[in-house]
Parts: structure tokens; sequence; C-alpha cells
């Protein structure tokens, strides 16, 4: 009888462990069961986020440049890409210029451009290890000035408030990263 005694004691205490080691585990799953869910049904987006943005005057003929931006590791297929916005009191041009940018921009060094924008959302391509510098510019010039001061003579006075008021010129830059990732600091 003592070793049937000492065998129920046995059974007791593997049905004790085999008990409480089950609650253990199910808490362990109830605990941590938001987080699984939250990235089953949220799961990571990367996307456009806004990294920076820049308000500026430009006079007739005045250029500013942004940059250099390189791509130096290929990830996905849309941070191959440079993006910005840009918007302004009057027309602009605006694009790519490989390199980093020192000196005049000659039209055979120019990619993604263009001209007489007032609002515009450019999403350019970038190579990997290739530096571009963005570059936005004013393209009212003296001749303008002239053709203005004469319509104005003649009573067109706004033309003639256009060509000499300064251009106002905001830039929104963009990376493309993670939307919905817990931030680390």
């Amino acid at each position: 009888m003592p070793e049937n005694n000492l065998s129920k004691t046995k059974q007791a205490f593997a049905w004790f462990f085999i008990v409480a080691g089950c609650c253990i585990g199910l808490s362990l799953i109830v605990i941590n069961l938001p987080a699984v869910i939250r990235q089953h049904l949220n799961p990571p987006r990367a996307g456009w986020a806004l990294s920076k943005t820049e308000s500026f005057v430009l006079q007739p003929g005045q250029s500013r440049t942004f940059g250099p931006y390189q791509l130096m590791v290929q990830s996905s297929a849309r941070s191959e890409d440079l993006r910005y916005d840009v918007e302004s009191t009057l027309p602009i041009g605006t694009g790519l210029v490989a390199g980093d940018l020192s000196g005049n921009v000659t039209p055979g060094e120019i990619s993604c451009s263009a001209d007489g924008l007032l609002s515009s959302q450019r999403t350019c391509p970038i190579k990997t290890g290739e530096t571009e510098t963005i570059f936005v510019v004013d393209r009212r010039q003296g001749s303008d000035l002239l053709s203005a001061a004469l319509l104005s003579a003649l009573g067109a006075k706004s033309m003639m408030e256009n060509s000499v008021a300064p251009n106002r010129v905001t830039i929104r830059l963009y990376e493309w990263q993670c939307l919905n990732c817990a931030k680390t600091r």
C-alpha cells in the first residue's frame, strides 16, 4: 500500500506540473496574442514620407540646388526614385543634374526636367551609386523685363509686376520608408 500511495503522489505531482505548464504556456500566448494579431492584420507597409520642407525666394534668372542625393543600396523598386514636390508663385523649371552640381548646368546633364511649373509632384529615377542634384530655376530673363515694361506702358500693369516680383518657392523632399513600423529612438 505505501508503494501505491507513492505512485499516486507522483501522479499528482506530474498532473500538477502538466497543468501549471499549460497555464503558463496559455498565459504567454494570451499576452503575446495582440502583437501577433497586430502583425498579421497590419503588416509593415512602405511608402513616401515627408523628410524636409524648405521655402525660399527666387529673383528672375536665379536658381537653387538641393542635394546631392545618392542611392547607396538597392532595397526596393520604389527606393530607386527621388521624390519631391515643388510649388511656386510664378513659373519655374526643375529637374535633376548628374553629379554634385558646381557651376552652370548644360542641357545634356539634365534629366527628369520640366518647365513652366507652378505646382508639381516629381518622382525621378536614380541609378544605384549615381549622384543626382535637384535644381529649381526661375527662367524669367532681362528680355522678359523689357517686354513687360513695354506692355506696362500700354496699360498691362500686372505683366510688369509679375516680371519683377519675387518668386516664392516651396520644395518638399520625401524618403521611401516603413510608414507603420515602430519608431526606435
